[in-house]
């Protein structure tokens, strides 16, 4: 069977950009989408490695779909 080339698939996933406009637009206390996976254990990882990366944010993993909050100053 001859290989058949594809093009690549689309990359919605800019986890970095995502998570520092929420950095410096977001108001705390409010929950804001960054990305979201099919397999919801993806979604768990994504999060606690965000997590680790970005102290000044709470994020956390909701069926699939991976939010941040920017947390309260003060």
């Amino acid at each position: 069977m001859a290989l058949e080339e594809a093009s690549a698939p689309p990359s919605t996933r800019d986890l970095k950009g995502a998570v520092e406009e929420v950095l410096t637009l977001g108001k705390p206390g409010k929950w804001y989408f960054i990305t979201s996976y099919e397999n919801l254990a993806s979604a768990r990882d994504a999060a606690h490695k965000l997590g680790i990366r970005y102290p000044d944010l709470r994020i956390r993993a909701d069926k699939g779909l991976v939010l941040a909050m920017k947390k309260e100053t003060g």
